[in-house]
């Protein structure tokens, strides 16, 4: 008996591989326009599998295409005289007939496939796709309709429903059909929303959020529309709508906040830091009970706040305390550990750069390099922060200790090679070029692209500016007051670049001298003058390396501070009309779109708009 099993099984098996190669062999002379030897195979194929429907439509297909009408009219009625509830041969017979040019004939047996369907689901859907296979869209969406009357369930055929409609271009029906097939399928969110994204239009975008908003009002209590809708603003950026869905799903579900966490990183990357503060403020003040995100969320938004305020013009005093406020109470409740450390770091350089509190700062910063609980990484980070503030505060050399031992202990990755960059941007501040250019010139083989550009552009700003005793006494003198701008020393600055061009009138260093004056007054919020010194280049330096940086920092400030749009647009357009080599080129174009469309409106940019080209200003 064993025997004669084994040797079914083999049997089995070599006619399955036959019938494949079969069916390959068949598909590929179809493909070919062998219609002769394709209707040959697909008849032995199609017999040997019980009538099997596809085997069929194939062999039935290579007859019409070979013009074999009568013998094609043979084969569907002995079908049908073999399995009379095939309907879907009524099909078969409708388009033989419309080939011939028949229609009368041709729609009565489209018609009669429609008139006799029942209730099996598997009648519909071979009917239908008999339908499809000859492109007979609106009878295979026909179909389906009354396939959901017959069934009295809108959801058997709803997927197959919303992807004729989308193929017929038909919106608002695809839609209705998707957003049925999302509810009674919530597995299968993923591949809708990849559906409706390939698809994305402005109507589409209009349609689906009004029928989700639509369906919230007749079930509130499904969560598969609040789910839709938090896609579709993310989609949209608009991130403060997504976040009042999200918020009330996770609410709803108890989720543990990763969506709403998501969406906050979204959010932040996109600079819409309001949104992201307020998903942040959720996760670690809001949400009831704890959560993996708490932390984090704290340092997240706090991290926004700051970027948020970088640059206000008017900086309010009592938004900067309660910053301090929020910074002082977390860490003082959570304490120093590996998972606040960052935190720790984050409130130090707050007070650092923005409470002028160095001291306390420093204090902070020194707390965590001696502790041995805390993770290396962490340990090193405030260490680089810790030698900037030194650095700040004069004492370089305690800076360049702290960078020499992170490059030490992080020979290899990032924060290894931005140790080496900061102890070379040290000594470069410092005139010792010759050393500084060499580590220089070995950073700009960096894997980081940040630390790699800014190694070119110091290293290239020594090689240009040294080479005689004059020209380096020049150099180091704009060095040091370079230097003296990042230690807020900036009269001493001032005094030190106008010496520079007194001692070296007309000297090669003169627009950078100018444009270091145009970016200091700038950051001090004196943004006339900073403008005085941006027009110095532009009228006397536009071809030297600072010119199309001036244009476009001065384009940039008339734009987002000083509400100059007609003066930032001539400036954009001179960026890509006469410098079509810049950097800048592209950006420029792009902004000069933008406010060319907003001028012609009559509607300013909004204060969000303005703070995000700020955020991009280089």
């Amino acid at each position: 008996m064993l025997r004669i099993f084994l040797i079914n099984i083999v049997c089995f098996v070599l006619i399955s591989t036959i019938s494949a190669q079969e069916a390959n062999l068949a598909a590929n002379y179809f493909k070919e326009g062998e219609f002769e030897k394709a209707a040959a195979l697909y008849e032995k194929l199609y017999r040997q599998h019980n009538y099997n429907d596809y085997y069929f439509t194939q062999f039935y297909k290579s007859l019409v295409n070979l013009g074999e009408f009568s013998r094609c009219e043979k084969e569907v009625d002995a079908f049908l005289k073999a399995k009379p509830k095939e309907i879907q041969l009524f099909v078969h017979k409708g388009n033989l007939y419309e080939v011939q040019g028949k229609d009368t004939d041709a729609k009565k047996w489209y018609d009669l496939a429609l008139k006799q369907l029942s209730a099996d689901i598997r009648q519909i859907q071979m009917v239908a796709n008999a339908f499809m296979a000859y492109n007979k869209l609106d009878y295979a969406k026909e179909t389906y309709e009354k396939g959901i009357q017959l069934t009295k369930d809108e959801t058997q055929f709803a997927s197959n429903l919303a992807e004729l409609y989308r193929r017929s271009g038909m919106l608002d029906q695809m839609v209705k059909y998707y957003i049925i097939f999302a509810k009674n399928s919530p597995n299968n969110l993923k591949y809708i929303k990849q559906v409706m994204q390939l698809n994305m239009s402005d109507s589409l975008s209009l349609i689906l959020e009004n029928k989700l908003y639509e369906q919230v009002q007749l079930e509130p209590e499904e969560v598969v529309y609040p789910d839709l809708l938090g896609w579709l603003f993310v989609y949209k950026k608009e991130y403060a709508k997504a976040l009042r869905q999200y918020i009330a799903l996770d609410k709803r579900m108890d989720e543990n906040g990763t969506r709403v966490f998501e969406l906050g990183n979204a959010a932040e990357k996109d600079e819409d830091f309001s949104t992201a503060i307020r998903a942040y403020r959720y996760l670690a003040e809001e949400k009831p009970g704890t959560n993996s995100y708490k932390i984090e969320a704290k340092r997240k938004m706090l991290s926004c706040m700051r970027q948020q305020i970088n640059i206000s013009a008017d900086i309010e005093e009592t938004e900067l305390v309660i910053i301090d406020s929020v910074y002082s109470d977390a860490l003082q409740k959570l304490g120093l550990n590996n998972s606040t450390a960052e935190l720790s770091i984050e409130y130090a350089n707050f007070l650092a750069y923005y409470r002028n509190d160095l001291p306390k700062a420093i204090t902070i910063l020194k707390e965590i390099i001696t502790r041995k609980d805390l993770n290396d990484r962490l340990v090193a980070k405030a260490k680089l922060d810790l030698g900037d503030l030194y650095l700040i505060s004069g004492e370089i050399w305690e800076g360049s200790l702290l960078f020499s031992q992170v490059d030490k202990a992080f020979q290899e990755g990032f924060l290894g090679e931005l140790a080496r960059f900061k102890n070379a941007r040290l000594f470069y501040f410092n005139g010792d070029f010759e050393w500084a250019k060499i580590q220089l010139d070995v950073l700009k083989r960096s894997t980081s692209k940040l630390i790699s550009n800014d190694a070119i552009d110091i290293s290239v700003f020594i090689a240009e500016n040294t080479g005689l005793d004059s020209t380096t006494v020049a150099l180091g003198m704009y060095a040091k007051a370079e230097l003296l701008c990042v230690q807020h020393r900036y009269n001493e600055a001032f005094a030190n670049l106008d010496s520079l061009l007194f001692l070296f009138p007309d000297h090669e260093l003169e627009d950078d001298v100018f444009y270091l004056k145009a970016k200091t007054y700038a950051e001090l919020k004196d943004y006339s003058t900073s403008v005085q010194y941006y027009t110095k280049i532009i009228e006397g330096h536009v071809e030297d390396i600072r010119g199309d940086n001036a244009l476009f920092e001065l384009a940039s400030l008339y734009e987002t501070i000083l509400n100059e749009p007609e003066k930032a647009k001539k400036l954009y357009e001179k960026i890509f009309m006469e410098h079509s080599n810049s950097t800048f080129a592209i950006e420029a174009r792009q902004r000069y779109r933008d406010l060319t469309e907003h001028l012609k409106t009559n509607e300013p940019m909004s204060k969000d708009e303005l703070f995000m080209r700020n955020m991009h200003n280089p």
